[in-house]
């Protein structure tokens, strides 16, 4: 056991020099290592900018070799192309056994893979900073963000009317003092109106108005449901009921996750998931990245029977598991 971990450990390095300067390292028969951007961001619980890097993550669906880690072996050790690609076919078996009897096979920096019981395959990535050269050398700094220009502005609007207020009480009492004054003169008019003769008030009287005629057609008050797409030069939209809304998946709380797409804004993933409402996805936010999951579980044996299904694997072949 420790012999075959000692080759094995020959392979990763090769592997781990490889992932430097290519985005795309197939393990024959095992599965590939993928490397993908990642943008910087702002993560506000550490309150700190993060500087971009890649993250790693594997499919075993793409195992059929392209002679990149051969390669790799016979300038390492001055052999041929067969004979490398032998040694990497035995190193890969040995690695295989490793899986088989520990159900756990660590992978240097790049992350561990794990085997269930049912032979199935779930990748942990790795955090290391060296496997991304390119953005290895930026800092990731502690800043604390400004404030939003609509709260900066709330509390101008604040301080404005505190001030203005004792100007604004001045004027209302203004205002209060001419209406008081207002009142009394209409009660001293009111009072001398009270002795002049009806014929000096014919002039005051009210005046005679025609009934008017108010009626109006009342427009029929119906819902109409306005559909927001281009329809074909031969079809009319009409009032067409409302699609109904599939509910999406909220689980949260669970450890593995069947990964349908990967996105780095939200909104794309809002975007693809209003596209795909055949079967209800979610949206797990993870290292910068929005992926739209079409399935969870607290296991990855849940979420690997999960993708058995006609429904997702039909529509999702190349779906892949994560690990939250």
């Amino acid at each position: 056991m420790h012999e075959n971990a000692h080759t094995v450990n020959k392979l990763i390095t090769h592997i781990e020099l490889l992932l430097q300067s290519h985005d795309c390292v197939v393990i024959p028969g095992l599965g590939a290592i993928l490397a993908h951007g990642l943008a910087p961001y702002y993560d506000a619980v550490q309150g700190r900018w993060m500087a971009p890097r890649r993250v790693m993550s594997f499919n075993p669906a793409l195992s059929r070799t392209d002679g990149l880690i051969a390669d790799s072996v016979a300038r390492k050790e001055q052999i041929g192309k067969e004979a490398a690609a032998s040694v990497v076919r035995r190193d890969v078996d040995k690695m295989r056994k490793i899986l088989e009897s520990d159900h756990k096979l660590e992978l240097g920096a790049v992350g561990t893979l794990e085997m269930t019981s049912e032979g199935l395959l779930s990748f942990t990535p790795g955090i290391c900073e060296w496997l991304s050269p390119g953005h290895m050398w930026l800092p990731s700094p502690s800043v604390a963000l400004l404030p939003k220009a609509s709260d900066v502005t709330h509390a101008y609007d604040i301080e404005i009317r505190r001030r203005r207020m004792p100007v604004i009480l001045r004027r209302v009492a203004q205002i209060a003092a001419c209406i008081a004054v207002m009142i009394g003169l209409g009660w001293v008019a009111a009072r001398n109106l009270a002795f002049v003769s009806g014929e000096q008030l014919a002039s005051i009287g009210p005046a005679h108005t025609e009934n008017i005629d108010t009626t109006s057609d009342v427009a029929d008050s119906a819902p109409v449901v306005v559909i927001l797409a281009k329809a074909p030069a031969d079809e009319v939209i009409e009032n067409i009921p409302a699609k109904k809304v599939v509910n999406r998946l909220d689980n949260q709380s669970d450890l593995y996750y069947l990964i349908v797409g990967s996105f780095y804004t939200r909104d794309e993933a809002e975007k693809y998931i209003s596209q795909h409402i055949e079967i209800p996805l979610g949206i797990l936010a993870k290292d910068g990245r929005y992926r739209v999951y079409a399935a969870s579980g607290t296991t990855s044996a849940q979420v690997y029977e999960a993708a058995k299904s006609e429904a997702i694997s039909s529509r999702y072949p190349d779906s892949w598991v994560c690990r939250r």
